[in-house]
């Protein structure tokens, strides 16, 4: 389940993304706002569908300080279930 949840989150990424990028190319270690020219709006976007996506909530406050894509990654699996995660 693991490598779905960053699937999902790479591709809602790559899609929100204001840069042409294929799901494919974007790395964890990518920026939100450089990399992916991504804004506050769309991060914020893209998380209220995750939450949507996996029934779980992130603070707003937190969805600002995400800089990178595995930031985002990490804060929607840390409020997932343990059988989630690793079933």
């Amino acid at each position: 389940m693991k490598h779905n949840i960053q699937s999902m989150v790479v591709k809602a990424l790559a899609e929100a993304s204001d840069a042409e990028i294929a799901p494919e190319s974007v790395t964890m270690e990518m920026t939100l706002r450089d990399d992916l020219q991504l804004d506050s709006l769309g991060a914020l976007t893209l998380v209220m569908d995750m939450e949507d996506e996996f029934g779980i909530s992130v603070a707003e406050e937190e969805i600002v300080k995400f800089e990178t894509v595995r930031d985002v990654v990490a804060a929607i699996e840390s409020r997932l279930p343990q059988e989630i995660k690793v079933g």
